[in-house]
């Protein structure tokens, strides 16, 4: 290797040096759609997977990013996952939460996994209220036994609010009863978790457990004011 190349060489190296100690490098390996590989920032590596994208479409695989323009990166990287069908589904399942569950809703309202979406919707709300503070479900009342694989539970809305009644178990259901009205489902025998709520948020939600073996079973809701004049 003559003299001048490696000199040229020499200060390549010293100038690539320089640009990653300021900013990072986002090394990919790209196959097809997707990507994955890693960016190093000062010796600090972020492992990156998902589909290729940047903010004008296209990874630039031999580039530099700052911080800020990585992040930016990334949050394009995700939204764009949510721009077809398949992979906004598997995006909402990889979040499992109901607002992922209701994007895809919102973004696919006739998508194939619509009744999926529902029904994974209801799980996650139930979750969510289990989770943070919650009133006592009131107690089912067995009225009438027999050897039927479902149960009929009937539900009387005594509040001044549309209430909205969850079931999480042999099957998932969601049903809004309106004030003042009695509503009867019918669900498969088994354990299931029960949550119901009003639309204030001052109004904490009733949650609880309950298992149906079959026959009727009745339970109401009301709300008791303690609000004192």
């Amino acid at each position: 290797m003559n003299c001048k190349l490696s000199i040229a060489l020499a200060f390549a190296l010293l100038f690539m040096c320089g640009i990653s100690y300021a900013q990072t490098t986002v090394r990919l390996q790209r196959k097809g759609d997707k990507y994955s590989g890693a960016a190093v920032t000062g010796g600090r590596e972020k492992v990156m997977s998902g589909v290729r994208s940047d903010l004008k479409g296209e990874v630039n695989f031999n580039a530099n990013y700052n911080d800020e323009t990585l992040d930016e990166l990334a949050k394009a990287m995700k939204e764009r996952e949510w721009n077809s069908e398949e992979t906004a589904w598997k995006r909402a399942c990889l979040l499992n939460t109901k607002e992922s569950y209701q994007k895809y809703i919102s973004l696919y309202p006739r998508g194939p996994h619509r009744a999926q979406a529902d029904r994974k919707l209801v799980d996650a709300k139930i979750n969510d209220i289990f989770k943070n503070n919650h009133n006592t479900l009131p107690a089912f009342t067995h009225v009438q036994e027999d050897n039927k694989p479902t149960s009929t539970i009937t539900m009387e809305n005594t509040t001044e609010y549309p209430l909205t009644v969850m079931y999480s178990g042999p099957e998932i259901r969601s049903v809004v009863i309106e004030p003042g009205s009695r509503m009867s489902i019918t669900l498969k025998n088994g354990s299931y978790r029960v949550a119901a709520s009003v639309p204030p948020g001052s109004i904490a939600p009733y949650a609880g457990a309950q298992v149906f073996t079959g026959g009727r079973y009745e339970t109401g809701y009301c709300i008791v004011n303690t609000r004192s004049y």
